[in-house]
């Protein structure tokens, strides 16, 4: 009866285990680290920054909190546009990483909500540097804003896998306020 008991004890410890996920096999799990977090930033001069929503001390993109869905609200959103909404220019922040790191990705938040007149961007680039002259050949994603839909959030998601100190994140406005969540850099 002993051995009965002492079977059972141990199938129940070892699906313990398993449940808890406990690493027996030595296998390590795929963490994502968040390089970007406190790093400062810097911004292309051409943006205006929105007065309530705006980001004074250029800390809010890279404090490692996503913008809330939500609440359009919410004072995690720094929003911007380019000073010549008409010319429509390119609007670019630079984050410095303070050395060179290997980039795995990178994830913009964007929102919209459009009774405030704010889109998202019709497209993103990423590219990174070493020495921030030289920068690889841009990583594009582009999004199709519509302008029906009154609130969206949106990630856009950058596949890099390669080293570099310096990430350049350049928006493609929508001829009006962009709003930004979080610019992560993910090792």
């Amino acid at each position: 009866m002993m051995k009965g008991n002492v079977k059972y004890l141990g199938l129940i410890l070892l699906i313990a285990v398993l449940i808890s996920g406990c690493n027996l096999f030595g296998k390590k799990e795929n963490k994502l680290i968040m390089l970007s977090v406190g790093k400062k930033y810097e911004l292309s001069s051409n943006i205006v920054k929105h007065n309530t929503y705006g980001d004074p001390n250029d800390t809010k993109l890279t404090d490692g909190i996503w913008g809330d869905k939500t609440n359009a609200s919410d004072v995690t959103w720094s929003g911007a546009m380019p000073e010549d909404r008409e010319k429509n220019d390119l609007c670019f922040y630079i984050i410095d990483l303070e050395k060179v790191e290997q980039i795995g990705s990178v994830k913009v938040q964007a929102f919209q909500q459009s009774d405030w007149g704010i889109v998202i961007p019709p497209q993103i680039t990423v590219a990174v540097s070493e020495d921030k002259s030289t920068w690889d050949e841009p990583i594009v994603v582009n999004k199709t804003p519509n302008t029906e839909l009154q609130t969206v959030e949106e990630f856009y998601d950058f596949t890099v896998g390669k080293a570099g100190r310096y990430v350049k994140v350049t928006i493609k406005p929508h001829h009006t306020w962009f709003w930004l969540g979080e610019i992560a850099v993910l090792k």
